[in-house]
This record gives structure tokens, C-alpha cells and sequence, in this order.
């Protein structure tokens, strides 16, 4: 079986500027089967605005996805100074 999706995405909850559930209707218009929630662990410039949960991005894409028949996969970007750079590790 062949899925198509997007393994990096970022919301509020990171660097990103729109909730989760948006990214989750936004997968679902293009037409993706799968996403993964890719939020910065490290940085969180709107800390002061939303949770600082590393899951509960994940929970509410999650959540959205279900009615949309749209896989949520939990991830996170965990970012270095020096190599290698960044990465996205999902589970």
C-alpha cells in the first residue's frame, strides 16, 4: 500500500503560526493519507501562549484526523548547534 504524506509539519505549538487541527484539515484538502506533527522540541517561541505538552499537538491533529480518515503520526524536530543540524524522528 502506498500512502502519500508530509513527515514535517509545524503548528503553534512550535515555530508554526496555525493550530493543529488546521494542519490536519489542510493534509485532508490535498489529499495526504498520512501526517506527522513535527513541532521543535527545544524552540517554542509561543510558549507563553500555549502548552509546553510536547504531545498535546500531536493529540489534537490526532483528534481531527480521526473523522477525516487522516493518519497522525507523532513526531518532533530536535535541532543542534553542530551536525548534524536538525532532524525529525517520528514514532
Amino acid at each position: 500500500m502506498t500512502l502519500k504524506g508530509d513527515f514535517h509539519i509545524h503548528t503553534v505549538f512550535s515555530d508554526g503560526n496555525v493550530w493543529p487541527s488546521v494542519r490536519a484539515d489542510e493534509a485532508w484538502r490535498d489529499d495526504l493519507d498520512v501526517i506527522a506533527i513535527t513541532d521543535h522540541i527545544e524552540y517554542l517561541p509561543h510558549k507563553n501562549d500555549v502548552s509546553t505538552n510536547h504531545n498535546r499537538s500531536f493529540e489534537i491533529a490526532r483528534d481531527a484526523g480521526k473523522p477525516l480518515e487522516l493518519l497522525v503520526v507523532k513526531g518532533s524536530e530536535i535541532s543542534r548547534q553542530m551536525p548534524p543540524g536538525h532532524l525529525n524522528a517520528i514514532s
